[in-house]
């Protein structure tokens, strides 16, 4: 796996845990409703989004790496147009903008380098994941 996908996935994860654990703290996060049923279908959700990091690093999934950059397109406009990034003095703005910088970089990472022939199927043996 090159060094850059891995970033990738190390970042990715970073994110999805740091969502999970900054959820159920309504000033820290835009979640007001915590009815068992929505934690069920957030924790649902980051499986799937932890699901598909896992298949587009280890596998080579382009279609994953698309995929999730179409979701992190969606969820950044959805964000804009609700107005998430116009409230400063909330510390959720400012960690949602924190968390939309770091899966950017993530997606730099995972576009960028040697992922190119990682995601055309062109595996080298002389690549280690620990290198």
């Amino acid at each position: 796996m090159p060094k850059n996908v891995r970033r990738f996935e190390w970042i990715m994860y970073a994110t999805i845990a740091m969502v999970a654990a900054i959820t159920p703290f309504p000033s820290l996060s835009f979640q007001y409703d915590l009815r068992p049923a929505k934690v069920a279908l957030m924790i649902a959700w980051w499986a799937f989004l932890a699901g598909m990091v896992w298949l587009t690093a280890h596998r080579g999934k382009n279609w994953g790496r698309w995929l999730l950059f179409a979701l992190f397109l969606l969820d950044t406009g959805m964000g804009a147009w609700a107005g998430v990034f116009s409230y400063p003095q909330y510390a959720a703005t400012w960690i949602y903008r924190g968390l939309t910088l770091l899966n950017a970089s993530a997606y730099y990472f995972v576009f960028t380098g040697g992922s190119g022939p990682w995601f055309r199927g062109e595996r080298h043996p002389d690549v280690t994941v620990f290198s």
